[in-house]
């Protein structure tokens, strides 16, 4: 008996963050009589995520603003940030939370596929091949470069302040 690996497509395991949850609740509320049934699937994603607070993120999962690789189901490389409703940045595809795709992404983790309805009702597939900007990685980062570049604890110059000052 041979063993194949299972790539779970229908509903993976999603994780979010807590800022996200609670800015993807008020979407929810200004879009909900806008558009009900990109709502309802989006609260039901929320209701079923994993949430973590946002330092506790793995730096490979899809979060809001986080910019994506990404692969249909025809095989199709393609990259896309993820923005709420009404915002849009120059010079990428803008996904937006309400959007088929976007709610099918949000909380992937690089190497799922996820299958969705797409806009005009077909059925789509979408797997993250990489999560090439995530702003909770990226903030974390510069933390950690920042407080390795000049500790604030280890600060020679405040240090000196200080003792000059008693």
């Amino acid at each position: 008996m041979s063993r194949t690996r299972h790539i779970e497509t229908a509903n993976p395991d999603i994780t979010l963050t807590t800022r996200d949850a609670v800015r993807l609740a008020r979407v929810l509320e200004e879009w909900r009589p806008k558009r009900a049934d990109a709502a309802r699937t989006l609260r039901d994603e929320i209701r079923r995520a994993r949430i973590v607070p946002p330092r506790y993120i793995n730096g490979e999962i899809v979060t809001m603003h986080s910019l994506v690789r990404c692969r249909d189901g025809a095989g199709k490389t393609f990259d896309v940030l993820m923005v709420y409703p009404g915002e849009s940045v120059d010079g990428v595809e803008n996904v937006s939370i309400l959007s088929p795709l976007g709610i099918a992404l949000l909380g992937l983790s690089e190497g799922q596929t996820r299958e969705y309805k797409s806009e005009d009702g077909s059925r789509a597939a979408v797997t993250v091949l990489e999560v090439s900007f995530q702003p909770e990685a990226n903030l974390l980062e510069g933390v950690l470069r920042d407080f390795r570049a000049d500790p604030p604890m280890f600060n020679r110059r405040a240090m000196s302040r200080s003792a000059s000052a008693v």
